[in-house]
This record gives structure tokens, C-alpha cells and sequence, in this order.
């Protein structure tokens, strides 16, 4: 064999190589990201070192953009992959090549999915696998005794109270605030809580409303953080009571805290410390709802006697909050869920969907401490 020839077999197996790398590598990183996801000094020093800066740098960078552009992304992404196959069977060859083409056609949509999914492990999973909020700030989980949580959940009840009267609302007496009132101060409600806790200091964006609102209530959700374009994107077909605090759990996101107890927890704590009273009473009705069940079903009698203090105005968002959602309760709401459920499970979070309503230790533990500021009185 001459030397052109072994120069030809070589060039042909480059060829070959480069046409695999584009599946290859995306590949590579997702099995890199699960055999090192166990690795909590490792996964650590990229989460602090590469996810986090690139998160925080999209998130300037995007800001500007006056609509969600990852919302646009997915929509575009949709179409692409939806058209992009369907032109398989449409190309005007013989049938073998036709299927030949729709199997190619697949595989590019497949390999876009694969450098997507590499990119989710990389931008996002990675927060399910370093220390969460308790770990990095004094807080605790735990030891919630039932005079704690009635002692905290009345203090809740108390914010409402006071701040009930300064809410604006409409002939029903429903919370009637526009958007544009309470989404420009979005960037100023973490300031008091960073002064608190330094590590949560991020140079906020303006979070986006989402135009397909609606199809997220179909899907029993009410907002979601976009790792590829550092967006947190709102839905705002949801009750307005209940937007606020909806924008200060999905910055919490954006702070990459991607457990959702933490980011429930930080959405209460950045909305009671805003001194902004749409966000303290969006934040405070929040957070007595997570707090109520738990109440009731350790004694349900304290419960009943809290909710007998809550002024009617606070009680009609309350039950159009649970009858807005009560609406979606459709076989596509609860595929959504029990998909979104394992995914969660899949990451770590043991306690999968359900963790949404497990920060209640955390609001309580904060709100008990003997040296914490509380916005109520006790």
C-alpha cells in the first residue's frame, strides 16, 4: 500500500469522525455530567466558576429584548423539528430513498435534542447537585415544632392584614393592580435580602411575560426560568395577587437556586423585604398558603381560628386564586405534572413536585429566629 493511499484511508476516517462529533460530543457531556454529578467539589467549582457567570451574563445580555426570547426559541424549535421531519416524506425521490431521508431528518432533530439536553445538565441540572440554601446561608431545615408554625402563620396573617388596605382592587374585590405597576420594581426586591445574605447579590433583569401564557395553566405552571437565555419568563394569565411573587420565586431561579422549596423560600423572604406593598402582600398570601396545610393538619383548630382573622378582600383572592387553577385540572395538566414530577425525582429532588410546598421549615425557621427582623408583629 503506497503512501496515497494510507493518505486517503486517513482523510476517510477524519471525514467519518468529524460527521460523528456533532452527536458525539453532546453525548460525551451528558455522560460526563451524570458520572460526575456525585462529585460535589467538582460539580461545585463549574456550577461557581462556568454556570453561574454564564447565567448571570445571558441574563444582561437578553435583557433588552422588550419579549421572551426563549419563548420564541421554543416555538421556533417546535417548528423547526416538526417541518423539518415531515419534509422526509415529502421529498420527491424514490420511497427507499424517502425513507432514508425521514431517517436522517430525525436524527438531525435528534441530535439538536442531544446538544439541548447537554446544555440543560451543564446551565441548570447542575444546581440540583450543589449545596442548596441551606448550606451556603445560616438557615435551617427541621425542628418546626406546631407552636413555631402557628406562631409564624398568624404573623403571616397579620402582614395581610396591614398591607390588605393599600391593595387596590375592582367592583369583585379582587386584587386589580396592572403588571405595569409591580414589574419595573422586580429588579429592586432582592436588595434588602442580598444585604442579608451577600451571596444571593446578582445584577437582576427584568423578567419577561410569557405570550403563551395560557398553554403554561394547561400545563400547571406559572412561570419557568430559561437556562439558554438567563430569562425568567412569567406567567401572567395567572391571578395578578399572585403574579409578584410568582417574579420573585422565578429570580430566585435566575440566581441559579434551582430547587423549588428554596426558590419558594427566597420568593416569600425577597417579597416581605422588598418594602414594596404589591410584592409583601403577594409574598405574605404566598406563603400562608404553604403554611395553612400543614397548620390544618397538625391542628386544624389553630388553623380555623387564624383564617377567621383574614379581612374577606384577602379571602376572594384566595378562592380566585384555587378557582383559576381548579380549571386546569385536565388529563394534560396532570401528564404535565407527573412529567415535570419525574424529572425533579430524577435530579436528586426526592421529593419531586411535592417540594414546591416543602420550604414551609424554612419560612418558619427563618421567621422564628430570635434575632431576625420579622415584618409582623407578634
Amino acid at each position: 500500500m503506497d503512501l496515497s493511499t494510507n493518505q486517503k484511508n486517513f482523510m476517510r476516517v477524519l471525514r467519518r469522525i468529524s460527521r460523528s462529533l456533532p452527536a458525539l460530543l453532546p453525548g460525551l457531556l451528558i455522560a460526563l455530567f451524570y458520572l460526575a454529578k456525585d462529585l460535589s467539589d467538582f460539580m461545585e467549582k463549574i456550577f461557581r466558576g462556568i454556570t453561574v457567570p454564564v447565567g448571570n451574563r445571558l441574563s444582561q445580555w437578553t435583557s433588552p429584548i422588550p419579549f421572551s426570547l426563549g419563548e420564541a426559541l421554543i416555538v421556533l424549535l417546535i417548528l423547526w423539528s416538526i417541518l423539518h421531519i415531515l419534509r422526509g416524506f415529502w421529498a420527491p425521490v424514490e420511497k427507499r430513498k424517502r425513507l432514508r431521508s425521514l431517517l436522517v431528518r430525525t436524527a438531525h432533530v435528534t441530535i439538536v435534542c442531544l446538544w439541548l439536553w447537554a446544555g440543560i445538565c451543564w446551565l441548570w441540572n447542575i444546581g440540583y447537585f450543589v449545596p442548596g440554601i441551606p448550606e451556603t446561608l445560616p438557615l435551617e431545615r427541621g425542628g418546626v415544632t406546631v407552636e413555631k408554625l402557628e406562631r409564624t402563620a398568624a404573623g403571616f396573617a397579620d402582614i395581610l392584614n396591614r398591607y390588605a388596605d393599600d391593595i387596590r382592587r375592582d367592583d369583585s374585590g379582587l386584587f386589580n393592580h396592572a403588571s405595569e405597576e409591580y414589574f419595573p420594581g422586580a429588579i429592586r426586591i432582592y436588595d434588602r435580602l442580598e444585604q442579608e445574605f451577600p451571596t444571593l447579590t446578582l445584577r437582576d433583569a427584568m423578567p419577561k411575560k410569557l405570550l403563551f401564557s395560557r398553554f403554561q395553566s394547561h400545563q400547571g405552571f406559572s412561570g419557568f426560568y430559561f437556562p439558554f437565555t438567563g430569562e425568567s419568563n412569567i406567567n401572567t394569565d395567572i391571578p395578578s395577587s399572585s403574579q409578584p411573587f410568582t417574579i420573585a420565586h422565578e429570580l430566585a431561579h435566575q440566581r441559579l437556586v434551582a430547587s423549588e422549596d428554596e426558590a419558594n423560600f427566597l420568593g416569600v423572604a425577597a417579597c416581605l423585604s422588598s418594602e414594596q406593598p404589591i410584592y409583601i402582600y403577594s409574598g405574605a398570601l404566598a406563603g400562608l398558603k404553604m403554611l395553612a396545610g400543614p397548620l390544618y393538619d397538625a391542628d386544624p383548630q389553630a388553623w380555623q381560628t387564624i383564617a377567621e382573622t383574614l379581612p374577606p378582600e384577602v379571602a376572594a383572592d384566595w378562592n380566585n386564586s384555587a378557582a383559576y387553577w381548579a380549571q386546569f385540572k385536565t388529563p394534560l395538566e396532570e401528564w404535565s405534572r407527573d412529567v415535570y414530577d419525574t424529572f425533579l425525582k430524577s435530579q436528586g429532588q426526592e421529593l419531586g413536585i411535592r417540594s414546591y410546598g416543602a420550604c414551609v421549615d424554612l419560612i418558619v425557621n427563618y421567621y422564628s429566629a430570635a434575632t431576625r427582623v420579622k415584618p409582623y408583629s407578634e
